[in-house]
């Protein structure tokens, strides 16, 4: 949660400074674009056979209802709003309100706890759904003629790299191309 009042020594309360705040939210922010990026690169080396359709087809349907499939399943925050605690659907409503879920509906029938953590746990998965369309955009965007034409595994593996740098993901340093 936000830095609130806090009490001093000698009794008296004070609010946290602006910078406090501040602090706080970006540490939430740096918490939850990593929690993103890890979601979205696992769901990309998930379904590397829908993502090379996207390349050689310019078919990103299959991809996208495979990514939809397994935000429903067990992500980094757990398989439903309810593993999520009040103070993480905070922080995530705090700092990916650009992907504030909006259908109400979504939750109408649960009580007030459970509409908020199921508003931040939708939030969650909206932007992870983003970061996979920017992703594919990129993915587009590159020109795999060369890696195509030399087969399926250096495609993937091609893939699999450039997931790695587009997530910012730490992988081992060997060379894992194939080379037939």
């Amino acid at each position: 949660m936000l830095p609130t009042w806090t009490q001093r020594e000698n009794g008296s309360h004070t609010m946290p400074s602006q910078h406090d705040r501040i602090e706080q939210l970006n540490e939430w922010k740096s918490k939850w674009y990593a929690k993103r990026q890890s979601e979205s690169y696992a769901i990309v080396t998930k379904n590397l056979d829908e993502l090379i359709e996207v390349v050689q087809e310019d078919n990103d349907q299959n991809f996208f209802s495979q990514a939809d499939l397994d935000l429903q399943g067990q992500t980094e925050i757990g398989y439903s709003h309810e593993a999520l605690t009040i103070a993480e659907a905070e922080e995530i409503l705090s700092v990916l309100d650009d992907f504030e879920e909006t259908d109400h509906g979504l939750w109408s029938d649960l009580s007030m706890m459970e509409q908020f953590t199921c508003c931040a746990y939708r939030t969650y998965q909206n932007s992870v759904r983003k970061m996979l369309a920017d992703f594919i955009e990129r993915v587009k965007q590159e020109d795999w003629t060369e890696l195509s034409k030399r087969g399926l595994d250096w495609l993937r593996d091609g893939l699999t790299n450039f997931a790695k740098e587009v997530f910012d993901m730490e992988g081992p340093d060997d060379d894992t191309t194939s080379t037939s």
